[in-house]
């Protein structure tokens, strides 16, 4: 099943004025028009270079005031298009954003706004990715991760604090979190990342919350890379902490704890195993108890399986028993399709770990799966910490990239 783009409604009361506003200043043409008598409120559709918008005079088929996003490929002859018309009502102008789009805005007689947006090409970066031969690509974001940890730690007011994530991420670490932002055309400076500060701070404090709350006195971290909850989260006592990655991970991340002489704060338990290979075994070798309730936090994971190894890998997870908890993190399809994230994923792809699954469900996703989710978005008041100034773009803009945070519970 394909579902196909969805074409906006919105509401017009005065049919004189939208036709003056979207066909003679705006360009539309009208395809067709509709009313259930010579007396009743018309409904139309009109386009523009496939750009398809229906206007409605019915009452309770939307609400004046609404908001529309039009990805155009030449804002700027748009604009001078449309101030070439001299219509008396909008005299629009051209801006650029912080999140690096043109844009222009209007609104129409009614309050609806139209926000015609075009990418803009991103300044050539002249970081250099530092490879570590001895570590798979995707090992290597685990030291991106831990290069933005630094970073936070080294705040006036972290949101929290880890002492060796400087030296786990080592000049790869933060080649690559440079190379990444010259991608995203941010700036490279000394303050993390708030994508990255957000994430590591929200799954914090919901893997804690699970072990404190349940009394769940397993918690295993599938893809741990240089995660060091182990060591800088107060776990409650009894907690056995299993952390499940490749043998070039922990070669890395062990001769950095050992130099530290880091104490963990709870039984920390590592487990060599590929999570592309069968693994369950490896963590039941460990330690781990299938009878018993866990914790489960896949982290940073999901977006680099392609779609089998995705399902193979929460195939695995049946092992676990019911009533145990899931934090999870995923991206959407349009994460992977949009113009808006192409130079970032091409920048991954070129370091051999690309993006490769997005879920614009989670929810049925992992209940899918037998799992009951809640599922929030970077920003939202869950998700926040005082670090996300952008607004939250509405759950039912489509086609706009998107990342979640879930956390679940095994039915």
């Amino acid at each position: 099943m394909k579902l196909a783009q969805p074409v906006p409604i919105l509401r017009m009361l005065d049919e004189s004025k939208a036709r003056e506003f979207y066909v003679g200043f705006l360009g539309f043409s009208i395809d067709w028009e509709h009313r259930f008598a010579d007396d009743a409120p018309l409904y139309m559709q009109i386009s523009r270079d496939g750009c398809v918008i229906h206007l409605s005079e019915h009452y309770g088929d939307s609400t004046p005031g609404g908001a529309l996003r039009i990805e155009a490929d030449d804002v700027d002859a748009l604009n001078r298009e449309l101030l070439e018309k001299h219509y008396k009502y909008a005299n629009p102008g051209v801006q650029d954003t912080p999140w690096r789009t043109r844009e222009m805005s209007i609104k129409d007689p009614f309050g609806n706004r139209l926000v015609f947006s075009q990418p803009r090409p991103l300044p050539e970066s002249s970081a250099v990715l530092i490879r570590d031969e001895r570590m798979s690509a995707v090992g290597e974001t685990a030291r991106w991760v831990a290069a933005n940890r630094a970073l936070e730690t080294e705040l006036a007011d972290p949101l929290y604090r880890d002492p060796f994530a400087r030296e786990l991420a080592g000049d790869t670490g933060f080649s690559m979190m440079s190379v990444m932002r010259g991608a995203l055309g941010v700036p490279d400076t000394p303050n993390p990342d708030m994508y990255l500060t957000i994430r590591t701070r929200f799954f914090d404090d919901a893997v804690l919350r699970a072990a404190r709350e349940s009394s769940m006195a397993q918690v295993v971290i599938l893809a741990a890379g240089m995660d060091t909850r182990a060591f800088r989260l107060d776990w409650p006592d009894h907690v056995v902490l299993f952390e499940v990655d490749r043998n070039d991970v922990f070669e890395h991340k062990e001769s950095v704890l050992h130099r530290h002489d880091a104490r963990a704060t709870c039984d920390r338990r590592i487990v060599r195993a590929d999570l592309a290979a069968p693994w369950t075994d490896a963590l039941v070798a460990a330690g781990f108890d299938p009878a018993r309730p866990a914790a489960v936090l896949v982290e940073g994971l999901l977006m680099y399986l392609d779609e089998a190894a995705a399902h193979r890998l929460f195939n695995a997870l049946n092992i676990l028993r019911p009533d145990s908890w899931l934090g999870l993190d995923a991206v959407n399809t349009a994460m992977l399709t949009s113009s808006f994230t192409a130079n970032y994923l091409k920048k991954l792809a070129e370091a051999g770990c690309p993006w490769l699954f997005g879920i614009d469900d989670p929810v049925q996703w992992l209940a899918g799966h037998g799992w009951q989710a809640t599922v929030v978005t970077p920003g939202t008041p869950e998700a926040n910490y005082g670090r996300w100034p952008f607004p939250v773009a509405p759950a039912v803009m489509a086609g706009m990239p998107r990342a979640y945070f879930a956390t679940a519970r095994r039915e």
